[in-house]
């Protein structure tokens, strides 16, 4: 291997992990849609070079994350009401359509191994009332369900608006009541059941769950707005 493949591969890898606590940073709200972010200081925050640093925040910025303004810094881009009801409903049809692809196909309960996992876990967290881990169990959840989408293309629109909703979502879902926390695990559960048995009633069941949500999530948006 060369000294310049090397260096590449060095830099793809400083990229991502820029990236990748980058986002992290703005969807936990450490980063504020309010802060002005220095493209310079973030070389020292995030100890990467100013390279990586510059090329995750232009891929943030092609999924609609943060807007790069000349001169004047980085800022998060705020999402109204519309568009998280727009994000929502993209996020949505994604879903429900990975639900009916994978409901034809009857995968094994093993295949949906990650699924069940975040089930689980789900409804542990939610009992001991640990509001921030069972979101991070439901993210993961739902980023599996996306995962498991045999459409390539649906799988990658959706897995970038989910980034796009989180701050909502992680705002949203801290104001449920500990047994709306352990009901919702318990649906997510039962979607799983239906899918490994091949029921149809699966993409119906996971439309009413959607629906649900996108109205819990218009009502915190409308009260915070």
């Amino acid at each position: 291997m060369t000294a310049t493949v090397q260096d590449n591969i060095r830099k793809l890898s400083q990229t991502d992990n820029a990236y990748v606590c980058l986002k992290r940073m703005i969807i936990s709200g450490e980063i504020d849609p309010s802060d002005q972010i220095d493209a310079n200081k973030l070389v020292d925050v995030l100890g990467s070079g100013r390279t990586p640093v510059r090329e995750a925040l232009l891929r943030l910025q092609t999924e609609g994350i943060i807007r790069v303004v000349p001169k004047r810094g980085v800022q998060v881009v705020m999402l109204s009401a519309d568009d998280i009801t727009e994000i929502y409903q993209v996020i949505s049809a994604v879903e429900i359509e990975a639900v009916r692809l994978l409901t034809m196909t009857a995968p094994s309960v093993g295949q949906l191994g990650k699924l069940t996992a975040a089930t689980d876990r789900m409804i542990k967290v939610a009992q001991g009332d640990k509001r921030d881990q069972w979101i991070v169990a439901d993210e993961d959840f739902h980023r599996a369900l996306l995962e498991l989408n045999p459409n390539q293309r649906l799988r990658d629109v959706g897995l970038i608006d989910r980034d796009l909703a989180q701050r909502a979502h992680f705002f949203a879902l801290r104001l449920l009541r500990t047994e709306q926390l352990l009901k919702s695990a318990r649906q997510h559960k039962k979607l799983i059941k239906l899918i490994t048995t091949g029921d149809t009633a699966a993409v119906a069941s996971h439309q009413l769950q959607r629906d649900r949500g996108h109205k819990y999530l218009s009502t915190c948006c409308a009260n915070t707005g």
